[in-house]
């Protein structure tokens, strides 16, 4: 599981109306979403919680420049979230050998920053 996929999961959740909370999962420190059904979400671990594990699909790559004004997000503490989630990709990041996976992990690192830009 690369960091960039789940940067990906991530917005692709935001961008079909999914909601960001303010709490991370256990295993992976990513932020949980929110369906519209009020089931929750892991992208880095790809499974709803609380329930039986879905068959991981791979997801189409997304790239998102900007995060549209209209997601909904959690307001309480989605900042500090994802300043969280930074954190641990900029730790993780010193470990990383390969200089594509480090890459992929910058790029991440600058994603997340974009989307708590906008809460802001």
């Amino acid at each position: 599981m690369s960091s960039d996929d789940t940067a990906s999961r991530l917005s692709g959740k935001l961008l079909q109306g999914w909601c960001m909370l303010d709490k991370s999962c256990e295993k992976c420190f990513t932020p949980i979403m929110r369906d519209k059904e009020k089931k929750e979400y892991c992208c880095g671990c790809q499974e709803f919680l609380n329930q039986k594990p879905i068959e991981k699909k791979p997801e189409p790559k997304l790239v998102v420049e900007e995060v549209p004004p209209q997601i909904r997000i959690a307001p309480s503490n989605a900042a500090f979230k994802i300043e969280k989630c930074i954190e641990k990709y900029a730790d993780e990041l010193m470990a990383i050998e390969s200089i594509d996976d480090a890459f992929r992990t910058v790029e991440l690192i600058e994603k997340l920053s974009n989307i708590r830009k906008n809460l802001a």
